[in-house]
């Protein structure tokens, strides 16, 4: 992978770019945002799956199809306005289904490309999952803090020469990052779920957040010691 790692660099950034203004859109609930939002979540996807010469392995099939999944159940919910049982199941198996490909890798095998598409695809999968959240679910605007700090990151981490395309940054490890990961998806599957109450769904938002920043925090404080990025 190392060889393409340049050229997952400067994409990232593009898409970062593009992220946070999807975001502001989102926020501000300006006319078509959810569209908008989708259609960047699969155009992001396809780039990103191109970028890493990856979607060959089972692993990287399945990676790109929960993706596709979460993308298909949005738009149900996107055409009727509303987030019905059947919508969000499909978008619950879509987040369910992040565990198919990892037990896929470990069964067939994986690389360190399909590990990046792997962290790429839970980002626009935050996208998406936030986009319902807010337009669809009640959930406040701030929400899209879950995959704006993501995107904050890999910008500062840029800046800082820091190897923000690592998806194991902690020394091959990102055992923590999984974790918090897992939990966030399932904050986010709770949060728009039709009967959960909206004093719930809020609380499920504000401790991710705190989730993934305090984990973004520590992946920066480790990487800043070791400046492993090439200049």
């Amino acid at each position: 992978m190392r060889n393409i790692d340049t050229v997952l660099r400067r994409w990232l950034v593009v898409e970062a770019i593009g992220g946070l203004l999807i975001l502001a859109w989102v926020a501000l609930g300006m006319r078509g945002f959810a569209p908008a939002a989708l259609a960047f979540a699969a155009i992001a996807g396809v780039a990103l799956a191109a970028v890493l010469h990856s979607g060959s392995t089972a692993a990287d099939k399945v990676t790109l199809g929960r993706l596709a999944l979460g993308i298909v159940g949005a738009a149900l919910v996107a055409r009727t306005g509303a987030v019905g049982w059947v919508a969000w199941s499909v978008l619950a198996i879509a987040v369910a289904a992040d565990l198919a490909d990892g037990w896929a890798a470990r069964r067939f095998g994986g690389s360190d490309a399909g590990a990046a598409l792997d962290m790429g695809a839970d980002q626009l999968t935050w996208l998406v999952l936030a986009t319902v959240a807010i337009g669809f679910a009640g959930a406040p605007a701030w929400a899209i803090a879950l995959p704006g700090i993501r995107w904050a990151w890999v910008l500062v981490g840029t800046a800082m020469a820091l190897p923000i395309h690592d998806p194991k940054p902690v020394d091959g490890d990102n055992s923590r990052g999984r974790c918090i990961c897992g939990a966030i998806a399932v904050a986010l599957v709770v949060a728009i779920a039709p009967a959960t109450p909206a004093w719930l769904a809020t609380a499920a938002l504000a401790a991710s957040t705190v989730a993934i920043a305090f984990s973004y925090a520590g992946d920066a404080r480790h990487m800043l010691r070791t400046r492993r990025a090439p200049a």
